[in-house]
Order: C-alpha cells, then sequence, then structure tokens
C-alpha cells in the first residue's frame, strides 16, 4: 500500500503535471521509473494473491475473506486499466522519436 501510495504521489504531483506541460529533458528517465514500478505492482499484488488464496479460516467466518477476495479482485481490475491506460497511451506519447 505504501509503495502504491508514492507511486501516486509521484505521478499526481510531479510527473503528471510536467507531462502537461510537454515534458522535459528528464522524461524518459521518470517514465522508465514508473514502468519499473508497474512492474513492482504485479509482483506485490501477485504475492497477495497467493496470500489470500492460501487463507484458511473457519467455516463459520469465510463470509469475511470471501468479501475481502471479492474486494482484492475489484482492485486488481482496476489497477489493470491504470497500469494500461499509461504504459499503452500516455507513456508512448514521450518516446523518443527514432531517426527516419
Amino acid at each position: 500500500m505504501d509503495e502504491l501510495e508514492g507511486h501516486m504521489f509521484k505521478e499526481e504531483m510531479r510527473r503528471f503535471p510536467m507531462m502537461a506541460q510537454g515534458g522535459n529533458a528528464l522524461m524518459q528517465l521518470l517514465v522508465d521509473d514508473m514502468m519499473q514500478e508497474h512492474a513492482r505492482h504485479g509482483v506485490d499484488t501477485a504475492a497477495m494473491t497467493a496470500r489470500l488464496n492460501a487463507l484458511v479460516v473457519p467455516q463459520a467466518q469465510q463470509a469475511t475473506p470471501a468479501a475481502v477476495k471479492v474486494g482484492w479482485q475489484a482492485f486488481l481490475v482496476e489497477l489493470a486499466k491504470h497500469v494500461a491506460a499509461e504504459d499503452d497511451a500516455l507513456f508512448l506519447m514521450f518516446q523518443p522519436v527514432s531517426p527516419a
């Protein structure tokens, strides 16, 4: 959670405002950093999914972990949309132009 909040803070306070202004010489480094963070989020969320799937609770208490799993799946869907929007659309606008 701390990593995700740090990532979002950097996006909202530094990277997105810089992108809105057209970027600068550091933009490719910032984009590379964001993509590396996205990759780490994928590793971290897979680990959390494994932990949730391994969770064993008494039958009488199944409702709570089931609700957590539903919420977790919804979060993963939203995170995937966020990453795809940035990696597959937004970041492409700041890729260096190759000479023809």
